[in-house]
């Protein structure tokens, strides 16, 4: 097994093989040409599949701070089409819920978290799949501030423990109350940003940044930022229910396998 060769004598990538590199940063070319393309999906990609070739912690926090470099070429788009009152409503209560889930998820173990990360996300993405968050969300009215406020803090919460899967239950509160997709995508990508600030702050704060993880995110940049690039350029070009159907099936499948990697690990 060829193992990835060092940066400026830096080891990077846990030993990790050199196909395992290769295949991961793949993954985050995809999910970057996702991000650009719809403006949510990727960081749930990003870990689901990076846990299942590096230590859990390791693959939430590369994907954060990989997230939080590439996703600046979205500013433009974002400040243009995002919908900034939409924004103020929402971004305090999660940003409080991301740092409370940055501080549980330093105390998790690697296998709890890899459950979490399985069962976690691949709950939403089937709740999503067969309508029952759609079906909930027309039952209650989330521009009410006493329905908005825990809904977006658990939204962070997730976000905060897992890495992944909280932009997705914000998406369907902006989906609810805007109407146009390029500002449905707009706002996405401007809620990413502001989110991605606090986490790399809160991440970096709790000492989970260090100098083998920015080597890594320098080694990244160059798949994410041409995946964002040409994600920015297909928009409108994609079909947005064909997009969600074969995604959601992907991630289902990875968060199954991650699920039952981690209660293989405590039997």
């Amino acid at each position: 097994m060829q193992p990835f060769p060092e940066l400026f004598g830096i080891p990077v990538f846990a030993g990790s093989a050199l196909w395992e590199v290769v295949l991961l940063l793949s993954i985050y070319s995809i999910a970057f040409f996702i991000k650009g393309a719809i403006g949510v999906g990727n960081v749930s990609m990003m870990v689901l599949f990076g846990a299942m070739i590096l230590e859990p912690h390791h693959a939430v926090v590369l994907a954060a701070i990989t997230n939080f470099v590439v996703q600046m070429q979205f500013i433009p788009e974002a400040k243009r089409d995002g919908d900034y009152g939409i924004i103020r409503m929402a971004i305090w209560p999660y940003i409080m819920g991301v740092f409370v889930g940055i501080t549980l998820f330093d105390y998790l173990s690697a296998t709890w978290l890899t459950i979490i990360l399985g069962v976690s996300v691949g709950s939403l993405v089937g709740l999503d799949m067969f309508g029952v968050m759609r079906h909930w969300f027309d039952r209650i009215n989330l521009k009410s501030a006493k329905s908005l406020f825990p809904y977006t803090s658990i939204s962070g919460m997730i976000v905060g423990v897992t890495g992944a899967g909280g932009l997705l239950m914000l998406a369907f509160y902006v989906n609810q109350v805007l109407k146009v997709p390029r500002s449905i995508r707009g706002t996405m990508l401007l809620i990413s940003v502001i989110v991605s600030v606090a986490r790399v702050s809160g991440l970096s704060v709790a000492g989970f940044v260090d100098l083998k993880i920015l080597a890594e995110v320098l080694i990244s940049l160059p798949v994410g930022i041409i995946g964002g690039w040409l994600g920015l350029r297909f928009f409108t070009k994609l079909s947005d229910k064909n997009y969600h159907r074969i995604l959601n099936g992907i991630m289902m499948f990875a968060a199954f396998i991650l699920a039952v990697k981690g209660i293989s690990e405590l039997i």
